[in-house]
C-alpha cells in the first residue's frame, strides 16, 4: 500500500518523482519530498519535508546529513525507511558540524525496519519528535 500526492506514488518501494507538497501538508508551508534514496548518502536541503530512504533494500546503509540550524529555521523533516531492512543496514542521521539532536546526540540511527523519525529545527538543536527510530 502506498500513498499518493499530486498523482505521484511513494512509499513501500513505489516510484517517486520529485514533487512539491502543498501548503499545510506535513507543516505550515510547501516543501519537497526527496527519494527514494538508494545510495549511501543523502543531504537534506532547507525545502525538504520528507526523505524516503530505500537503500536498506539494496543492502546499503545510508547516512542522511541535516542542514545547519541557521539555514533551515522552523524546518520539520521526516526521514523514513521504505527499504524495510534498517535493522541490518541502519540509516544514520547526522546534524551539521557540532550541532546536535535532542541537545546531546551527535547522530541518530533508524535501526527498526520501516522505522521513521520526525525532526524539528528547535532552538539550538534538532528535536526528535518520534519514538520509533
Amino acid at each position: 500500500m502506498g500513498a499518493y500526492v499530486n498523482g505521484k506514488a511513494f512509499m513501500n518501494g513505489l516510484t517517486l518523482d520529485s514533487l512539491t507538497l502543498p501548503n499545510g501538508w506535513l507543516g505550515s508551508s510547501a516543501g519537497t519530498v526527496q527519494g527514494p534514496i538508494s545510495g549511501a548518502t543523502a543531504t537534506v536541503v532547507n525545502t525538504d519535508v520528507m526523505i524516503i530512504v530505500a537503500s536498506s533494500a539494496y543492502g546499503v546503509a545510508c547516512t542522511v546529513s541535516l542542514p545547519s540550524l541557521a539555514s533551515s529555521p522552523n524546518q520539520q523533516v521526516i526521514i523514513k525507511d521504505v527499504g524495510g531492512n534498517a535493522s541490518t543496514h541502519n540509516i544514520t542521521i547526522d546534524p551539521d558540524g557540532a550541532e546536535t539532536i535532542d541537545g546531546a546526540l551527535s547522530s541518530l540511527a533508524i535501526s527498526t525496519n520501516m522505522g521513521a523519525v520526525t525532526l524539528i529545527n528547535g532552538v539550538g538543536t534538532w528535536f526528535n519528535s518520534s519514538d520509533n527510530s
